[in-house]
């Protein structure tokens, strides 16, 4: 008998997502395009009606040396993005300034 763990995973039930999403954005010097996907990102769960889902979004979590240019531009990006879609500031974790607080709140 073959038992797929997807069996009981699946995260689309009674005609729509059940799951829970958590985002991770690092938005440090080797990668740029995280200050615009991040937007596009929240854009795209908004349209397709699970922005609601999210429980936790964790940014700047390349926590080595970053460029102070750079962290700035992605936590303007975020802090944009959540204002903008009514993104709960509960669930955002600057890792460079709230480490402590994204690892409490990956773990739940």
């Amino acid at each position: 008998m073959l038992i797929s763990a997807r069996s009981h995973a699946e995260p689309y039930s009674a005609g729509g997502f059940q799951g829970r999403i958590a985002l991770s954005h690092d938005g440090n010097f080797n990668d740029e395009d995280d200050w615009g996907a991040f937007p596009v990102v929240i854009a795209i769960l908004d349209a397709c009606g699970v922005k609601d889902k999210l429980v936790h979004i964790e940014h700047n979590n390349i926590v080595q040396a970053n460029d102070d240019r750079f962290e700035k531009e992605m936590t303007a990006s975020v802090q944009g993005a959540a204002e903008r879609y009514g993104i709960p500031s509960p669930i955002l974790h600057n890792c460079r300034t709230d480490l402590e607080g994204a690892i409490g709140s990956i773990r739940m």
